[in-house]
């Protein structure tokens, strides 16, 4: 969402955001309402969450924050393939920028070396287009059961693929996969920013009923989209 700021304006902060947490050794995906009622635009700018300055709490500056890492990747290029660690990904480059500095292998070590600062109890794998996601999956399943704390597993998702079903079947003999996700992103003005196989898949009755397939307890579903396709997401015609 986008805030726009008018000095000394009165707003209303509501957000529906999904987050994770850990839960008797694993990870937990979980949807939230947060309501923050109405604040002066004074509060909206400054840097210290709101909770805090209304409790007065201070964080023990010697002491490591505690983190379940909703979103992060951990990949090898040895093990699975990335065709845009290979070469040069326009679309990647225009989404993220220049990420020639970006390493062939990003592991848990690594990680924990960048997140140093952080006491880190959990962790929310995603998948990172790989070429094979299936195998991509399993390979993280494996590296799930050889960490020192939680992780749970996102993959990847073809609502409209054939397969769909039989995927979602091989994801369910993975234990710590908890959700699937599909790159929706569109821009219309910009063909760089087009991730999606088409920009009316929200609309389209056959990805809905792929889509459909998670109905109940099976998966949580991430769609990864822009902000003006928001309009597109009806909750009630959608899941």
């Amino acid at each position: 969402p986008r805030i726009v700021h008018q000095e000394d304006a009165e707003v209303t902060i509501s957000l529906k955001v999904f987050f994770a947490k850990q839960r008797s050794g694993s990870i937990e995906i979980q949807d939230w309402r947060v309501d923050f009622g109405s604040v002066r635009s004074a509060d909206v700018s400054n840097k210290r969450p709101i909770a805090d300055r209304q409790r007065g709490n201070r964080m023990d500056a010697s002491a490591k924050r505690r983190v379940v890492d909703a979103h992060l990747h951990l990949y090898d290029g040895d093990e699975n393939r990335y065709e845009h660690l290979e070469r040069v990904d326009a679309m990647f480059e225009a989404l993220i920028g220049d990420y020639s500095t970006l390493p062939r292998r990003y592991m848990f070590p690594d990680y924990l070396a960048d997140e140093s600062g952080r006491k880190i109890d959990g962790i929310v794998w995603h998948e990172f287009m790989s070429a094979d996601p299936l195998r991509e999956v399993e390979w993280a399943q494996r590296l799930a059961e050889t960490l020192p704390v939680p992780m749970a597993i996102v993959g990847l998702a073809d609502f409209l693929a054939p397969e769909l079903e039989a995927t979602l079947d091989r994801y369910a003999a993975c234990a710590n996969v908890v959700a699937v996700r599909e790159h929706l992103g569109w821009d219309e003005g910009n063909p760089l920013r087009r991730f999606a196989k088409r920009g009316d898949l929200l609309r389209d009755p056959r990805w809905r009923r792929g889509l459909s397939l998670l109905k109940g307890d099976r998966f949580k579903c991430s769609l990864e989209m822009f902000s003006s396709q928001l309009p597109e997401l009806d909750r009630k015609s959608v899941v």
